[in-house]
């Protein structure tokens, strides 16, 4: 029944977690690659990201650049809020780990600061940071070879 597809599902996301070309299997006719792009559609079996702030918990969706060569610094993040789905945005500068975007409101920059403060949380977005530059350097190579 349902626990057992929850089962399934789970042993599929988790088989895959550390594939480092999984994003290789995406429809790329779906995704606007002149938007930044969520995480979770390159690498759809990586965890998601939460954050708790003030009782609440918080998804965080993170969207990346896959210009290549593009030399940006920044991810952004939205915070949306798992028990009612209002959400928060962010633009964060990972070389300075400052958000980068003046108008973001004063719950997105807590939630920033939350999110930061996690042990293992700003090392995750360095090391999808360097996954998401990596496809960004193949990804127009995949795409004429399809």
């Amino acid at each position: 029944g349902e626990v057992l597809e929850l089962l399934q599902d789970r042993y599929r996301r988790a088989r895959r977690q550390d594939d480092p070309d999984e994003w290789k299997e995406t429809d790329w006719s779906a995704v606007d690659l002149e938007a930044m792009v969520p995480f979770l559609e390159i690498f759809p079996s990586r965890w998601d990201l939460s954050v708790s702030l003030d009782g609440r918990k918080y998804w965080v969706v993170d969207f990346w650049c896959l210009t290549p060569g593009c030399p940006c610094t920044d991810v952004a993040l939205d915070f949306v809020a798992a028990d009612d789905d209002t959400s928060e945005h962010v633009v964060v500068d990972l070389e300075t780990g400052e958000p980068d975007e003046p108008e973001a409101s004063e719950a997105a920059q807590r939630l920033w600061a939350a999110f930061r403060g996690e042990p293992t949380a700003f090392a995750e977005l360095e090391a999808r940071r360097e996954a998401t530059r990596r496809v960004a350097r193949e990804l127009p190579a995949h795409l004429e070879s399809r």
